[in-house]
């Protein structure tokens, strides 16, 4: 029995509302970037891309157009905003004024390899072998000392895909899935940049990466491991079994979405103490999960709009004027709001939480 009330049967303990909305004439492919004051976000039109920042009243505050287009989703780490881009390069921005912080780290003759890391002032990007066929290696710019050459190390992950990054306790975590679909977790020094340790999980692939307080959460397919992120001591193993494909850590709870081949009204969200396992609340229709934070998620439900639902036990928080987002795709939060990207990527909402 679960311990508190499902989202659908909870009477709803407050309500947000709609703030302003912004329209493009390009496509929003990656989620925001959340501010304490606005957000940035990077356009994409057919040949470039655009960093725009936004601010608390939706109003452009500055805006870059990139040489080329943006090839994954930007990334933050003190005052700079880091932005991948087609071919091999990696740019840079002062996020008070849009300024190119230093000339785009680019390496002749390479490609680059997923998205980037922005972490405690540093730039990591993954790079394939040059044109001689060498072997993947990591390229780390210091964003505080620009005219500093980036340093190279060989990539731990080696051949894997689709990079995470997070960093707790002054390690740099980097994760993905090698070509047989196992996942690959590696951590390095964030100082000295060493590789502190690696570790394989055989016959699973990787859901979501959560770290914080100096430990590491990953969400593997079938179960969730827990490991000391300096020294990577297995600590916990959990939800042993589970199917986890689509689920994610936020906060305290991890969030399994179940029944995702069948229709909207079939697919079902439960919610589980992260820690004690324990089902916390449940929820049953919708189109995709959105995103989340440490006290909230939001679903696309079966008409394609956003619904809120509070963690851990998913109680349902009416939107005002939630009609006017349509085919909601992506969503970053900050203290007092929710930055939604809808209609296909072509608006941005800020809903007041």
């Amino acid at each position: 029995m679960i311990g508190s009330a499902s989202s659908t049967n909870a009477m709803p303990s407050r309500r947000v509302h709609l703030a302003w909305q912004l329209w493009f004439d390009g496509e929003l492919r990656g989620a925001p970037l959340p501010l304490a004051d606005g957000a940035v976000v990077v356009v994409d039109h057919k040949e470039h891309s655009e960093v725009r920042r936004v601010d608390e009243a939706g109003t452009i505050v500055w805006q870059h157009e990139l040489a080329g287009r943006a090839s994954g989703d930007a990334a933050r780490t003190l005052g700079f905003v880091v932005v991948p881009c087609e071919g091999d390069r990696v740019v840079a921005l002062h996020l008070a004024d849009g300024r190119p912080v230093m000339r785009p780290l680019a390496l002749t003759g390479l490609v680059l390899r997923g998205g980037v890391g922005a972490l405690r002032g540093h730039v990591v990007a993954r790079f394939a072998g040059g044109v001689d066929g060498g072997e993947p290696f990591l390229a780390i710019a210091d964003l505080e000392h620009p005219e500093a050459p980036p340093r190279v190390r060989a990539d731990p992950l080696h051949n894997a895909i689709e990079t995470r990054f997070r960093a707790t306790n002054r390690t740099i975590i980097l994760a993905g899935e090698d070509a047989t679909g196992f996942a690959v977790i590696a951590a390095l020094d964030s100082t000295s940049l060493d590789l502190l340790w690696k570790h394989r999980a055989e016959g699973c692939g990787l859901t979501y990466l959560w770290a914080a307080g100096g430990l590491l959460d990953v969400v593997l397919t079938d179960k969730v491991t827990s490991f000391d992120a300096r020294s990577g001591r297995q600590l916990t193993t959990r939800f042993h079994g589970m199917v986890l494909e689509i689920a994610r850590i936020a906060g305290e709870t991890l969030v399994v979405t179940l029944g995702g081949e069948g229709p909207p009204e079939q697919r079902m969200l439960l919610a589980h103490d992260a820690m004690t396992e324990e089902l916390t609340g449940e929820h049953k229709g919708l189109m995709r999960v959105i995103g989340a934070c440490s006290d909230e998620l939001m679903i696309s439900d079966a008409e394609d709009r956003p619904l809120l639902l509070e963690l851990p036990d998913l109680t349902s928080v009416p939107i005002r004027d939630r009609d006017n987002i349509v085919s909601p795709t992506m969503v970053a939060w900050s203290r007092h709001r929710a930055y939604v990207v809808g209609h296909d990527g072509h608006s941005l909402s800020a809903i007041d939480l």
